[in-house]
């Protein structure tokens, strides 16, 4: 019976322990982690745009610039996870690999910008 009620005791109070933020914070969290998927997602979104505009300028590469692209980005995601790989199972880390991807989008699109002058 003791060894049920420790049981039954260490159950209980793990479930608190884990539940330690407040709803404040939860909130804080969710608006961090949502912001880091917009700023992701606009930098993609300009990553995009610039290498449409670098292929209309230099149709004939097209291909290239397409193929570089792709290989960029599966480069990013992969350099990312490295990156954050300290962020791993932590609050931090959605918002640390959105971050890290809308750096790097955003370098890349640089990068095919600077081809069209």
């Amino acid at each position: 019976m003791k060894i049920t009620n420790a049981i039954l005791f260490l159950s209980v109070f793990s479930f608190n322990v884990n539940a330690a933020f407040t709803e404040a914070e939860i909130k804080q969290l969710e608006e961090i982690n949502k912001s880091s998927v917009v700023k992701k997602e606009r930098a993609k979104a300009v990553l995009g745009a610039t290498t449409e505009k670098t292929i209309a300028h230099f149709p004939e590469q097209s291909a290239s610039i397409t193929a570089l692209k792709k290989s960029w980005e599966e480069t990013i995601k992969k350099k990312c996870r490295l990156l954050t790989s300290a962020s791993r199972n932590s609050d931090a880390e959605i918002a640390a690999e959105n971050l890290c991807l809308a750096e790097e989008y955003a370098k890349a699109a640089k990068f095919f910008d600077e081809l069209n002058y």
